[in-house]
């Protein structure tokens, strides 16, 4: 390598060895003006009565997608009528039922070794006509549409499965029910859980 080639080269690899310095010396520096562990938000509210009967609302927490549906009384009544034994996966999937001993589907149903998907069971609270979901088809991972379908629930475009009202599959590739997640309800309001919390 001629000497004004290798020169060049020394400049340059300086030149970068340097920047990279400068960069690893003030970033601490540029970091300290982001939000801190007490900025960011660790969970997320909807006020359910902002719903109406039918209607539905895709809440992003984070960047995960949630389905939150309000059931019309002629919903929750189809859905009743099917029978456990119809459904392509009879489990419930939500992650809420039996974390509260008085909770009434505890009590109804403690010595039960599987949560079926009944109407209570897919609701995030009993006594509320409202099913959230985790918006996230478990085939290819796709966020379904809602009031699609041949179940008038969510259809999942990439896979072309078929979830009910509840979220439970219906017909199609998927498997399994769309996932009930965490979630509290105080008065009329929704709280969701950050998910990085």
């Amino acid at each position: 390598m001629s000497e004004p080639k290798r020169r060049d080269l020394l400049v340059t690899t300086t030149k970068v060895v340097g920047a990279a310095c400068v960069v690893g010396a003030i970033w601490p520096v540029i970091k300290s003006f982001g939000p801190t562990a007490d900025d960011v938000p660790r969970y997320e509210t909807y006020a359910l009565d902002r719903l109406a009967p039918g209607e539905q609302v895709r809440l992003t927490v984070g960047e995960f997608p949630y389905l939150l549906r309000h059931l019309t009384p002629d919903e929750m009544s189809e859905a009743r009528d099917v029978p456990i034994s119809d459904l392509c996966d009879p489990d419930a999937r939500n992650v809420n039922i039996f974390q509260v001993v008085d909770d009434p589907r505890f009590l109804a149903e403690q010595a039960s070794e599987r949560k079926k998907a009944t109407v209570e069971n897919r609701l995030i609270d009993p006594a509320k006509p409202y099913v959230l979901l985790f918006g996230v088809c478990p085939i290819r991972g796709c966020v379904p549409v809602s009031h699609r379908g041949e179940y008038n629930g969510w259809f999942c475009p990439c896979d072309a499965s078929h979830f009910d009202t509840l979220g439970r599959i219906r017909k199609g590739p998927a498997s399994t029910n769309l996932q009930v997640p965490t979630v509290q309800i105080e008065g009329g309001t929704l709280i969701l859980p950050h998910p990085t919390v």
